[in-house]
């Protein structure tokens, strides 16, 4: 379910995660900022956020971040640079799928 507000950012609440009450949320609800259909980039805040969800629902993030550490590990260098990329790991599967449409 999309809906347009007003923000700074898009964001998503994911399916099948915990809602405030317990309950567990039985779709994905994404927050598009108004400001954002304006412009070339109209559905790139979209596609960001469902790029979100696909990662969830693949388990894509946990096994990623494995490999990550394990190359770290075995080259032994480069220490910074392998941990923010673990770090940003979610935002970049979030735009593998907006980087290849």
């Amino acid at each position: 379910m999309v809906y347009l507000d007003r923000g700074h950012g898009a964001a998503i609440r994911r399916a099948r995660t915990r809602l405030p009450g317990g309950d567990e949320n039985p779709v994905a609800v994404i927050q598009i900022p108004r400001e954002r259909m304006v412009g070339n980039g109209i559905a790139s805040s979209l596609i960001h956020e469902v790029g979100h969800q696909g990662a969830a629902l693949l388990d894509l993030i946990p096994s990623l971040k494995g490999d990550i550490n394990k190359v770290k590990q075995e080259t032994g260098v480069n220490h910074t640079a392998w941990k923010y990329y673990e770090r940003w790991i979610s935002e970049i599967i979030a735009d593998f799928g907006h980087l290849r449409s």
